[in-house]
C-alpha cells in the first residue's frame, strides 16, 4: 500500500465503536480522487456467538446439528409469488426474522475532520510513500543545486560568469520538458522518476557546455556575437544531436526488459529521453540565442590578429591555462609512445575484469529508506494474544531510539499480514503465531545514525522468548526478489526434504556473514487427531462424515447463518463454548444423533488424541517443496555462501550439479540432483531467491546493452560517414568500465 492510517484508541475504548469508526474512515478516503483501492485490516469483526454448553446439550438431548437446524428454520425468508388485491398487486414472503440485539452500539455523527470527529481518537499515518519521494525531491533539490554551484565555480573561474549561467539555463528547461511529458503521458512521480531526474541531471549540461564554450570561443577571437551564435551552433550542433542520441540509444533498449522489472526501470529511459530532448532544444536555440544578445563585440586578440589586423586568422584559442598546457603536454606523450599507452590500456581492461569478480553482485543494494519490517513467530499452537505480547522483546529495544528522534513509530500486527505485506515472499506463512513489527525512522538527512546501524542494533539486543524466531528485512528498493540466499529442494518424500532442509541451514548459520537463517517446513504443528471407531460408528447409524462435522462446528463454528443488523450482514456463529474448547474430554461428550434417532456422544464413537502434523505443505511445480533461506551481512556477498554451498554444502549432502543446466553469473550451476544412494536421493535442489531474479534480469539487461551498442555504433556511423572512426569511438567505451569498477571498489558497492 501506498499509505497505512493507524486508528489508536484510548484504554477501554469499545472495539465494535472502533470498528465502525474505521469503516466510516475508509469510505471517505475512498472519495478522494486518485485513491484506487482501500483495504481494512485489524479489530475484530462483528458476529453473534451462539457458544454451547456440552453438559447443557446432554441434558437436553440437543446436538450441534438440530441446534444450527433450529435457529436456520427460524431465521427463514423466502418469496411466496403475489398477493392480487383490487388496487395493487402485492409481493408475498413469508418472514420470521431476527431483528435486533439489545447492545447495539451507537455511533457519533460525522463532522468535518477525523480529529474534530473522534477528539478521544489518535490518528497517524505510516508507510507514507509521499514522504519518500518527498525526501527523494530533497536529494534531487540539493543535487541541483551542488551541481549548478560546481558548473557555475568551474566555468566561472575558466571562461567567466556568463557562459555558466547560459549553461545553467539548460537545467531547469530540460526537466519542465521532461515533467510536461510525465503529466500528459500520465506517469506519476515516483521513487523511479525521481531518481531519473537526479541521473539526467549531469547529463543536460554537457551539451550545453560544448555549445556555449564554442560560441565563447569565436566571441574570444573577435567575432560579432550573433556571427558567433551562428557559427558556434553550426559547428557542433549536429555533433551535439549525435552525443545525445547515443545517450537516448543507451536507455531506450530498457523498454524491451519484460516482467516486474520492466516495469520497475521502464520509466528510467522516458525521463532521460525526454529530458536529453529538452536540452537539445536549449543547446540550439536558446543558448545561442541568448549568447547573441548577451555578449558584447570584443576586439582581436593581437596574437590572432591577420596582417591587416582585422579578422583572426589563427585556430589557436588565446591565453591557454595551466589545465589545458597539462593535457597538451600529457596528450603529446601518449601520441609519442602508442605502444606503452595502448599495453597499459589493455591491461586496466584486464585488472577491471578481475575486479569485477572480487566485487561481487548485488540485486538492488539495499538503501536507507529508514523502513524496516522484524518479523517474528512462536512455537505453532500459541494465540494471537501471546503472538502480541512476545512482541514487547521487540518494542523494547527498539523504544531506545525514540529519544535520539531516529525512530518515527511502529505498526506491530498479528496473524495474517494481509495489507501490512511488505514484498513477495518464499514463506507465506500465516497464523495466529505469527507476528510483525514495521518499523519507521526518520528522514536519512534528520537523523545521526543509519538504517543499517539500527537494524544491527536490533538484531544483536532482541532477546527472543524460548522457541522464539526472528529475521529483520529491509526494505529495498526495486521490485521483489526474496531472500538473498535460497535453495529450493524438491521431492515426494516431505520428511526428507525436512531433513535436507534442516541440514542445510545448520550449514548457513556456520558460514561467517550469515543472517536471518530459516526454512519454511515446519513439522512441530500441534493437532488434536479424532479418528472414528469403525467397528462402533456403524451401530448407532452413523457415519463419519457426521462425526467430522459435529467437530467442525464445535471447534471451528458454524457461520452459514447471517443476520442484518444495521444494514449490516451480521454472522451468527454456532460453536462449543470457548472454556469446553480446550480439553478433548469436553469436546468427546458432544451429542450426536443418527438418522435413525439414535444417539451418543462423540467419544463413544471416535477417539480423540493430541498429536503433531506439518503445518503446510507447499509445492513448486507440482512436486513439494521446502526451502531453506538466510540473508548476509557485509563484507560476505551471496556470491560468497552460494560457493560454500555448491562446493561443500551440497555435495556432502548427496547433491550433484545437473549437466547442461543453467549457471549462475559467478559460474555455479543453479541445478542439483540427489545421486543414488545418498541421503538425498531422489530430491532436487536448485538456487532461487533474489539471485535467481538478478540472472533472469541480468540476462535481458545484457541483450538490452547489445541492442544499444548496436544503435550507438550505427549512429556513429552515420556521424562519422566512417566505419574506423566508430570502431575507435566505440573502442574507449570498455575504458570507461575500468574508472566504473576502479570507483566501485574504492567505495565498497557490489
Amino acid at each position: 500500500p501506498l499509505m497505512l492510517v493507524n486508528i489508536t484508541p484510548p484504554e477501554g475504548f469499545d472495539e465494535r465503536t472502533l470498528k465502525t469508526i474505521a469503516e466510516d474512515v475508509q469510505e471517505r478516503i475512498e472519495t478522494v480522487d486518485g485513491v484506487s483501492n482501500t483495504q481494512l485490516f485489524g479489530g475484530k469483526e462483528r458476529e453473534i456467538q451462539v457458544n454451547v454448553h456440552p453438559d447443557l446439550a446432554e441434558e437436553y438431548g440437543v446436538t450441534l446439528a438440530q441446534l444450527r437446524q433450529a435457529l436456520a428454520s427460524f431465521h427463514a425468508e423466502l418469496p411466496a409469488g403475489s398477493f392480487r388485491t383490487a388496487e395493487f398487486d402485492r409481493q408475498v414472503r413469508n418472514r420470521t426474522k431476527l431483528e435486533n440485539v439489545d447492545d447495539i452500539a451507537e455511533v457519533n455523527a460525522m463532522v468535518a475532520t477525523l480529529e474534530q470527529q473522534y477528539p478521544e481518537l489518535e490518528f497517524g499515518t505510516t508507510r507514507d510513500s509521499s514522504a519518500e519521494i518527498l525526501v527523494m525531491f530533497r536529494v534531487l533539490g540539493s543535487s541541483a543545486i551542488f551541481g549548478a554551484m560546481l558548473v557555475l565555480v568551474i566555468l566561472a573561474w575558466t571562461m567567466g560568469l556568463r557562459i555558466s549561467i547560459l549553461v545553467l539555463i539548460a537545467i531547469p528547461f530540460s526537466m519542465a520538458v521532461a515533467l510536461v511529458f510525465l503529466f500528459f503521458t500520465g506517469v506519476t512521480v515516483s521513487n523511479m522518476v525521481v531518481f531519473s531526474f537526479i541521473l539526467v541531471l549531469g547529463m543536460v549540461v554537457d551539451g550545453a557546455i560544448i555549445v556555449a564554450e564554442n560560441i565563447h570561443r569565436h566571441i574570444e577571437r573577435g567575432e560579432d556575437p550573433i556571427d558567433a551564435a551562428k557559427v558556434g551552433i553550426a559547428e557542433v550542433g549536429v555533433p551535439v544531436i549525435a552525443a545525445d542520441l547515443t545517450t537516448v540509444a543507451a536507455f531506450l533498449p530498457m523498454l524491451l526488459v519484460p516482467g516486474i522489472m520492466g516495469d520497475f526501470m521502464g520509466v528510467m529511459p522516458k525521463v532521460v529521453s525526454v529530458a536529453l530532448i529538452g536540452s537539445v532544444i536549449v543547446d540550439h536555440f536558446v543558448i545561442p540565442t541568448i549568447a547573441a544578445r548577451w555578449y558584447r563585440k570584443r576586439p582581436v586578440p593581437p596574437e590572432l590578429a591577420g596582417a591587416d589586423g582585422g579578422v583572426a586568422t589563427a585556430r589557436t584559442r588565446p591565453k591557454l591555462d595551466l589545465f589545458t598546457r597539462s593535457y597538451a603536454r600529457g596528450l603529446s606523450f601518449a601520441l609519442d609512445h602508442r605502444g606503452f599507452v595502448m599495453i597499459w590500456a589493455l591491461l586496466a581492461c584486464w585488472g577491471a575484469k578481475v575486479l569485477i569478480g572480487y566485487l561481487g553482485f548485488n540485486f538492488f543494494p539495499a538503501s536507507d529508506r529508514g523502513q524496516f519490517i522484524v518479523k517474528y513467530e512462536l512455537p505453532l499452537g500459541y494465540s494471537i494474544e501471546q503472538t502480541l505480547e512476545a512482541s514487547r522483546v521487540i518494542v523494547e529495544p527498539l523504544e531506545r531510539w525514540r529519544e535520539s528522534g531516529g525512530l518515527r513509530h511502529y505498526v506491530t500486527s498479528g496473524g495474517s499480514s494481509g495489507a501490512l505485506a511488505m514484498r513477495v515472499d518464499e514463506d507465506a506463512a500465516a497464523g495466529p503465531e505469527f507476528g510483525q513489527v514495521q518499523v519507521e525512522l526518520g528522514p536519512p538527512m534528520d537523523r545521526s545514525v543509519t538504517q543499517g546501524e539500527v537494524i544491527d542494533y536490533m538484531r544483536e539486543n532482541i532477546r527472543p522468548l524460548p522457541g522464539m524466531k526472528f529475521t529483520v528485512e529491509e526494505v529495498e528498493d526495486g521490485p521483489p526478489g526474496g531472500a538473498e540466499v535460497s535453495v529450493r529442494l524438491s521431492g515426494k518424500d516431505l520428511d526428507q526434504l525436512g531433513r535436507i532442509a534442516s541440514r542445510i541451514t545448520a550449514k548457513l548459520r556456520e558460514i561467517s556473514g550469515t543472517v536471518d537463517v530459516a526454512t519454511d517446513f515446519r513439522p512441530d504443528s500441534p493437532e488434536l487427531v479424532v479418528e472414528p471407531k469403525s467397528d462402533v460408528i456403524g451401530l448407532f447409524g452413523m457415519t463419519d462424515a457426521q462425526v467430522a462435522e459435529a467437530v467442525q462446528i464445535a471447534i471451528a463454528g458454524d457461520n452459514r447463518i447471517q443476520i442484518t443488523l444495521d444494514d449490516e450482514d451480521v454472522d451468527l456463529r454456532i460453536q462449543l463454548a470457548e472454556d469446553y474448547q480446550r480439553n478433548p474430554a469436553d469436546l468427546g461428550r458432544l451429542m450426536l444423533t443418527s438418522g435413525t434417532g439414535q444417539k451418543t456422544t462423540i467419544g463413544s464413537v471416535a477417539d480423540l488424541r493430541r498429536a503433531t502434523g506439518l503445518f503446510s505443505i507447499n509445492r513448486y511445480d507440482r512436486k513439494r517443496a521446502v526451502i531453506a533461506k538466510c540473508n548476509v551481512d557485509d563484507p560476505v556477498t551471496p556470491a560468497d555462501v552460494f560457493g560454500v554451498l555448491a562446493k561443500d554444502v551440497l555435495p556432502e549432502l548427496g547433491f550433484a550439479g545437473v549437466e547442461g543446466s543453467e549457471k549462475t553469473l559467478e559460474g555455479f550451476s543453479k541445478n542439483y540432483g540427489g545421486e543414488p544412494a545418498s541421503l538425498s536421493e531422489g530430491l532436487q535442489a536448485e538456487f532461487t531467491g533474489e539471485n535467481d531474479e538478478r540472472d533472469k534480469n541480468f540476462g535481458y539487461l545484457l541483450w538490452s546493452m547489445i541492442i544499444a551498442v548496436v544503435l550507438i555504433a550505427a549512429i556513429l556511423a552515420v556521424q562519422f560517414n566512417s566505419f574506423r572512426q566508430s570502431f575507435i569511438v566505440m573502442a574507449a567505451v570498455p575504458l570507461s568500465f575500468v574508472g566504473v569498477v576502479l570507483g566501485m571498489w574504492l567505495t565498497g558497492f557490489p
